[in-house]
């Protein structure tokens, strides 16, 4: 090979590998489908279609949890009056409802975030905000 190629190929092998030890050491956070910004807390919060998803990752049942969606300035609430520690509890859009006692539609007032609110059983209290995004 002529000194000109293997010069070449160097320079091209060193681009490479250090693209990839930049991509593999970058810190991009993973997107993971509708549980965003769940891990960590005390209370996960799952969108799906048409169902919200509550978990209760205590080690305490949690007492009068009361689940808000945002849409603009209008609430649409719904409660749970107990979730044991690890339970899971899917709850329809349909069960949420405005001051009013209309319920939500999604088609007409577009969600901007959900909202859980709740305390267990020692009286500690708890707060997770989760984006709309579907």
């Amino acid at each position: 090979m002529s000194y000109g190629i293997r010069r070449s190929l160097v320079a091209i092998t060193v681009v490479l590998v250090v693209g990839w030890l930049v991509s593999g050491c970058s810190g991009a956070p993973s997107d993971s489908g509708s549980a965003v910004g769940t891990s960590g807390q005390a209370i996960g919060v799952q969108i799906t279609s048409g169902f919200i998803t509550i978990e209760n990752r205590t080690e305490h049942p949690l007492v009068d949890a009361r689940i808000a969606i945002r849409a603009g300035s209008l609430f649409y609430t719904s409660q749970l009056p107990r979730l044991a520690p690890g339970d899971k509890r899917d709850l329809s859009l349909g069960d949420f409802r405005a001051p009013d006692a209309s319920p939500i539609n999604v088609n007409l007032r577009r969600p901007n975030e959900i909202v859980v609110t709740a305390s267990d059983v020692d009286g500690k209290k708890y707060e997770v905000k989760v984006p709309w995004k579907q």
